[in-house]
């Protein structure tokens, strides 16, 4: 495993680099704050371009958020696993185009390797804010604890909390606050790469219109709000992650047919109430603690589920019912959301 020392001391070589040997990295004087001590296994992947890695950490370590969830990953025992065999939580079918997920019970945070450090920069931000999810937050995403609507409205709450703060950690690289020293690395572009690694086309429009206040020093608590409200209008996304809790279903149906007909599991169902309290204990309270940024993740443009994973779960909720006892338990059988009304048949014939 590399040493922190390997990290500080080589940081002069890694930014005395020529000019654009890292896409959209300016070359900066050396951060006054050392690199985040985030332990990565030094494994191919690492070794294949450590210096991504190495200048990325350093680059989340000017934002004090980062700097934050960092230090929780750290005491919990979390590492960096760069290129791992699989990274998406919804199944190696997923795995072309994913970034990054977390392993919680292995304490792993996997990454794809590559040569962008402003983007790998922005993909740890995001699991970052996982890590402290779990760890700060208290969230547990057991899927057999939990009643699968109520984990897929979880997983979906947590992936849009993911997103503002990936949009946070953004804004403090991006711009100087009034008591950071003049020796603080700013990366102005870094919005810009939250835009896209935030995964949704509109993310880049309320970024655009979030700038010019957040550059005045202005709350960025609303703009994180809109984030977390335009996840969920990508069916993409939510299709993505409605996917991670059918492939667990799928897992254990496969593994342990016996857990889907156990009646005491799958039961538990946070208010949302709590769960927006906890998303909040955390770091910026921009959910429950602001009314005027009020959310309803029980309304069924939030808490809904496709069409595909209706029928899917219905075909999971029938071997849950080989058992007697789950016949009178909460149905499994959720809204279907819609996001746009359906469009009027025109009147008469069309020509």
């Amino acid at each position: 495993m590399p040493h922190q020392d390997d990290f500080n001391d080589a940081a002069d070589e890694w930014f005395a680099l020529e000019e654009g040997s890292f896409p959209r990295v300016p070359r900066p004087l050396i951060a006054v704050r050392s690199t985040v001590d985030l332990p990565v296994l030094d494994t191919p992947g690492f070794q294949k371009n450590p210096d991504v890695v190495k200048a990325a950490l350093l680059i989340l370590s000017q934002s004090p958020t980062a700097r934050k969830f960092a230090a929780t990953a750290i005491a919990a025992g979390y590492s960096i696993f760069v290129d791992p065999p699989h990274l998406s939580g919804a199944g190696p079918q997923y795995d072309d185009g994913a970034a990054g997920n977390t392993d919680h019970l292995n304490r792993r945070i996997n990454v794809a390797g590559g040569d962008d450090p402003l983007a790998l920069a922005m993909v740890l931000a995001h699991e970052l804010a996982h890590v402290s999810q779990i760890v700060d937050g208290g969230l547990d995403m057991t899927v057999s604890a939990l009643h699968p609507l109520a984990a897929i409205k979880q997983l979906l709450a947590m992936e849009g909390d993911a997103r503002a703060y990936e949009f946070l950690i953004a804004s403090e690289l991006s711009f100087r606050a009034k008591d950071d020293p003049e020796e603080r690395l700013i990366f102005p572009s870094m919005l810009d790469v939250a835009a896209e690694t935030i995964g949704y086309s509109t993310a880049a429009k309320i970024i655009a219109a979030a700038k010019p206040e957040l550059e005045k020093g202005g709350d960025p608590a609303g703009w994180m709000a809109r984030i977390f409200k335009g996840f969920y209008a990508s069916p993409g996304l939510r299709d993505h992650y409605e996917n991670t809790i059918l492939f667990s279903l799928e897992t254990l149906a496969r593994n342990n047919p016996g857990t889907l007909t156990d009646a005491a599991l799958f039961q538990g169902d946070m208010p949302q109430e709590e769960l927006m309290q906890r998303l909040d204990s955390r770091g910026t309270p921009y959910l429950a603690a602001h009314a005027e940024n009020y959310i309803d993740l029980d309304s069924p443009v939030m808490a809904g589920v496709s069409a595909r994973t209706q029928e899917r779960l219905a075909e999971f909720e029938k071997l849950r019912h080989r058992n007697p006892e789950t016949l009178s338990q909460k149905s499994w059988q959720g809204e279907v959301y819609q996001l746009l009304p359906a469009r009027k048949k025109p009147d008469g014939p069309t020509p």
